[in-house]
């Protein structure tokens, strides 16, 4: 099964999870965090903003150390976990 995960394209996240070996708490933490995230953009969206990089910079703080924010927003926007969150933060990488 584990095979499966790793050797499938879309689950490019779950390949980097296992490759960096990130915690299940780390893992719990991250997708906590990114749902905090979702909201926060939906409610700025809501409020007119139209620049989230202050979202960004805060996904860089909290990144965990095992992972490269490059990679790490390329894997969750190409598995499509937290859609219109990853598709802002690919802005803004270079």
């Amino acid at each position: 099964m584990l095979l499966k995960i790793v050797d499938n394209p879309h689950y490019e996240f779950y390949r980097l999870i296992i490759k960096h070996g990130l915690t299940k708490e780390e893992i719990d933490s991250f997708y906590f965090k990114c749902s905090q995230w979702s909201k926060k953009m939906e409610q700025q969206k809501a409020e007119g903003y139209i620049h989230f990089h202050p979202l960004f910079e805060e996904f860089l703080l909290f990144l965990p150390s095992k992972l490269d924010a490059k990679k790490g927003i390329q894997a969750c926007d190409s598995q499509k976990l937290f859609e219109p969150l990853f598709q802002e933060l690919a802005k803004f990488l270079n």
